[in-house]
């Protein structure tokens, strides 16, 4: 599973055109949660977390990746690439369900 920071969830939606809303609702993780870790103030998120980002973020056609830049990619500072595949469609995330209580 990919190492995700919090400027790697934020190029991912930037990438899809998602608000932290839209995250939410395909993770199932809270608005707040997300929000907290794209700030950084949750250093310590649970690995089920992560992996359920990932998971949303990766379903929407984002790919995580080191490399040279392809179209329609953002370089992070890490120098990692996220990258919208060319088949992915960057509109609203569906809903799964009720976002979870914060983590």
């Amino acid at each position: 599973m990919w190492d995700l920071k919090p400027q790697h969830c934020r190029a991912a939606r930037h990438l899809l055109d998602w608000r932290v809303i839209d995250l939410a609702r395909a993770s199932g993780i809270s608005q707040q949660t997300i929000a907290r870790f794209e700030r950084g103030e949750a250093p310590e998120v649970k690995h089920k977390t992560v992996r359920l980002l990932v998971e949303a973020l990766s379903e929407a056609g984002v790919r995580f990746e080191l490399g040279e830049p392809q179209p329609r990619h953002f370089r992070c500072d890490d120098g990692a690439l996220v990258t919208l595949a060319p088949e992915a469609d960057p509109s609203p995330a569906p809903a799964i369900g009720s976002p979870s209580e914060p983590e």
